[in-house]
């Protein structure tokens, strides 16, 4: 897994994207530092389900409100992503791509 700090719009944010093989998707994080308590400061989060973000691009727009996603971080995404291509997935990942697929409506 891949993940990378970029700037964020605002002081008070920190802006996390990159690429996580295991759940063959990209990510997006933004936590507002002026809430301590780590468990309740993030304030935006994509990319947390199997294969839900498989183009780097698509973070852009969802991310405007918090950086702006250039072309040197959209590059450097799908260079993790091509890293990891000739990487199959581990049996466990295999198992528990099958069960989320159980579970889909």
């Amino acid at each position: 897994m891949s993940r990378h700090k970029i700037p964020a719009t605002r002081p008070t944010l920190e802006v996390y994207v990159g690429w996580d093989a295991p759940m063959g998707t990209f990510f997006a994080h933004v936590y507002d530092l002026t809430i301590k308590n780590e468990d309740e400061n993030t304030v935006f989060w994509l990319g947390g389900n199997f294969g839900e973000i498989t183009v780097a691009e698509k973070l852009k727009k969802p991310l405007e409100p918090f950086a702006a996603l250039t072309y040197t971080h959209i590059t450097l995404l799908r260079t993790d992503q091509a890293a990891t291509l000739d990487q199959g997935p581990t049996p466990l990942q295999r198992l528990a791509r099958s069960i989320g697929r159980l579970h889909e409506p």
